[in-house]
């Protein structure tokens, strides 16, 4: 890595740029190149204290964008956020809102811990590849997932309440209309089932899904 990027360097999964410092508002160039870099990591299980889990999960790289939070808000773990407009795969600015659109940019890195991504600062988001999504918070059609059902974001009222940036399955039997609309927002496919007795009950911290995202296309892994 050049001079210019002394100070920074790319972090690991489940660390964040800033690694607790607290941001400044403006950034300089040593962390505005580091916005958009791919990078393919090892599939492994989360670990409870964040950084340096080496249990294999399943023998695929996970490619992950380096995103800059752009929301004014503390962003959290394991859920879906959406492009900054200006900014596109390099700052994310709140957690998806609609079920058909098509300017998801990946799932928050599951490796942080529950403190999640402050404002400015800067974090893996997951754009191909498996990872642990949050699922939905009441018991209803939305809850319920079976291995390889197809998902979308969740419909909520804003992109920083509690209802935002988690998925919902991709039903079929949708009206033409309202089918054609969503097939633009699928994001992956499920790899765990849950049913809606795995809620884990109407709190911000619902139960979470294996997910296989497919965000980016057209990448093998």
């Amino acid at each position: 890595m050049g001079s210019a990027l002394a100070s920074y360097a790319l972090p690991k999964r489940g660390e964040t740029v800033y690694k607790g410092v607290t941001p400044p508002s403006t950034f300089t160039q040593e962390t505005t190149s580091l916005e958009g870099t791919l990078q393919a990591f090892k599939d492994v299980e989360p670990s409870t204290t964040g950084v340096g889990a080496k249990n294999y999960r399943s023998n695929r790289d996970v490619i992950c964008r380096l995103m800059r939070n752009h929301s004014g808000i503390t962003i959290q773990r394991r859920r879906l956020v959406t492009h900054a407009s200006g900014y596109w795969n390099k700052r994310f600015d709140g957690y998806a809102t609609l079920d058909n659109a098509a300017n998801v940019a990946g799932v928050v890195d599951e490796h942080l811990n529950s403190t999640g991504v402050v404002d400015h600062d800067m974090c893996w988001v997951v754009v191909n590849g498996p990872t642990l999504v949050r699922t939905p918070l009441g018991a209803d059609a939305t809850n319920v997932f079976e291995e390889g059902t197809l998902l979308l974001a969740l419909t909520a009222a804003t992109s920083q309440c509690t209802t935002a940036g988690r998925v919902q399955p991709f039903y079929d039997t949708s009206s033409v209309t309202v089918a054609t609309n969503q097939i633009k927002g699928i994001l992956g496919v499920a790899l765990s089932a849950k049913t809606t007795a795995n809620t884990g009950g109407l709190t911000t911290t619902a139960a979470e899904i294996l997910c296989d995202i497919q965000i980016l296309k057209g990448v093998c892994s």
